[in-house]
């Protein structure tokens, strides 16, 4: 751990700390030592019959630079803001917690791997407590060309329910924001922004608090997908195997498949079911209604959930956010429908089939 207290309670850092006097765990309050290598950074750490849980030691030189480098811009912001205060209600300490217009926000940088369940808890467990968290990545856990489903954990959700990944880059003392994510035709698209921290740290305000801008749906090309989609058969892939298991039992083939199946709407990549799958799941539901049913935003969110609790899609895990916002790319689905004819949006979040899709 990077702080501590002494004999009268005050905050003690470790690049600061003379030895002139003993100090003490912010947690459990048992006495620590102070240690520094030439591997890692200057720390405390517990003695080695401590019983502890709520400090970690030896902190890397990355993690320990990284933090301070966030502690001091935010102090530099003139924002109220802890080092590794210690929460008893959780019984863990965030890297930093800062105070924001009234609201505590736990400020986690994450600069090694830690295990799904650990970050869920983690979150779970501010959320609960009304404390909002955002994790910054470091260099082995950033974003390259790609988000992949393991940095949908550390992803931040807006009020408008637009999400933001966050990463650190120590060398160009830089915040770099992930916004605008969404699918395309290459597969997937973000818009990568980068703040340095002599700017001021309101504008990372304004990039985050932007909404998603209303992309319109992306056809792919059709050969290509047709092609993966010959491979996936061919290799019995595990994640394709029901959307086949939907062909063979309904007299279907790659070739007769309508061509809206092959469109991407911006939000599909909050679902983990196969595309292909979960379009044709809909588009086989809606053909079997009568043509004058009408179809309402609340039967379809009924549906859907059935079609959940049947396992037949399932969403990732986003953290903090309402299920009709999960749902979202179903019903960008409809839009598209419409878009193409086959539906009628006689209302709004009303539909009816105009005609049979497939």
């Amino acid at each position: 751990m990077f702080t501590a207290v002494d004999k009268q309670h005050n905050l003690v850092t470790a690049n600061e700390y003379t030895r002139e006097s003993q100090c003490y765990c912010p947690g459990c309050r048992e006495e620590v030592i102070f240690k520094k290598g030439e591997i890692y950074q200057a720390h405390f750490a517990h003695k080695n019959n401590s019983r502890c849980q709520m400090f970690s030691e030896g902190e890397t030189a990355a993690h320990i630079e990284g933090k301070l480098l966030l502690y001091h811009w935010f102090k530099k912001e003139e924002i109220t803001v802890e080092l590794e205060a210690y929460l008893p209600v959780l019984n863990q300490r965030p890297d930093l917690l800062i105070q924001y217009n009234g609201v505590s926000v736990a400020v986690e940088y994450q600069c090694s791997p830690i295990s799904i369940e650990k970050i869920r808890s983690r979150t779970a467990g501010y959320v609960q407590n009304n404390i909002k968290v955002i994790w910054i990545l470091g260099e082995k856990l950033k974003v390259n060309k790609t988000l992949s489903t393991r940095h949908y954990d550390y992803l931040f959700v807006n009020k408008s329910g637009a999400f933001t990944l966050f990463q650190l880059n120590e060398k160009k003392q830089q915040l770099e924001v992930i916004t605008d994510i969404r699918c395309s035709n290459a597969g997937q698209a973000f818009k990568r922004s980068r703040v340095d921290f002599d700017d001021d740290i309101f504008y990372v305000k304004k990039i985050v608090e932007q909404p998603n801008h209303n992309r319109v749906p992306v056809v792919k090309s059709r050969i290509n997908e047709e092609k993966n989609l010959y491979r996936l058969s061919y290799y019995k892939d595990k994640r394709a195997r029901r959307f086949f298991e939907l062909l063979y039992c309904n007299d279907m083939h790659i070739k007769t498949l309508p061509d809206v199946l092959f469109y991407s709407v911006s939000k599909e990549w909050f679902i983990r079911t196969l595309s292909y799958q979960w379009k044709l799941i809909i588009v086989m539901w809606l053909d079997e209604l009568h043509p004058t049913q009408v179809i309402t935003d609340a039967g379809l969110s009924r549906k859907i959930k059935e079609w959940e609790n049947e396992g037949e899609i399932i969403f990732h895990y986003l953290p903090d956010i309402k299920h009709s916002v999960l749902i979202q790319p179903l019903f960008q689905f409809m839009d598209l429908l419409c878009n193409k004819g086959y539906l009628n949006e006689i209302a709004e979040r009303k539909w009816v089939r105009t005609e049979t899709i497939l």
